[in-house]
């Protein structure tokens, strides 16, 4: 039940994150970003609370997951990177272990919906890909993230 499941999404999440901050956004949510190509699927980046108790996933990702998988399933050449970020808070290694562990939580949701564990890639780039300013809240949560790239490999044509 998708209830259950966004329940066990949560509770990785928070899991993932050893350090106390003040509640600065309460949902997981996503921003797609780019335009899909070639059959693709589009690019979305998943931003993270950080450390909230009443935390929930938005309806607008449940959705952009159910896409994920469905493409996924569409073809064995579909491929998913997940690819973790985290703000400056902590150390270089905690953010890099938080990362991945991000990227682990999402992957075993796509998992539970369908998807190949085989077509979904994981990688944390911890803090060295700030996409914002983490001297503000806003830029801090912007960089809590996991960046999701759709990409097809083509079989050669020789």
């Amino acid at each position: 039940n998708d209830y259950q499941e966004q329940e066990n999404l949560k509770s990785k999440v928070l899991e993932s994150s050893s350090v106390k901050a003040s509640n600065d956004k309460e949902t997981i949510t996503i921003e797609r970003i780019g335009k899909p190509s070639d059959g693709n699927i589009q690019a979305a980046r998943v931003y993270f609370p950080f450390r909230s108790t009443s935390q929930k996933i938005t309806g607008e990702a449940i959705n952009y997951f159910a896409e994920v998988v469905s493409w996924i399933k569409k073809n064995p050449k579909n491929i998913i990177l997940l690819t973790g970020h985290t703000d400056n808070i902590g150390s270089a290694r905690a953010n890099l272990s938080l990362g991945i562990k991000r990227v682990i939580a999402i992957r075993e949701f796509l998992i539970k919906k369908g998807a190949n564990k085989e077509q979904i890639e994981i990688i944390s780039k911890g803090e060295i890909q700030p996409i914002a300013d983490n001297k503000t809240k806003e830029g801090r949560w912007k960089n809590r993230r996991v960046e999701i790239t759709p990409y097809s490999i083509k079989q050669s044509t020789k």
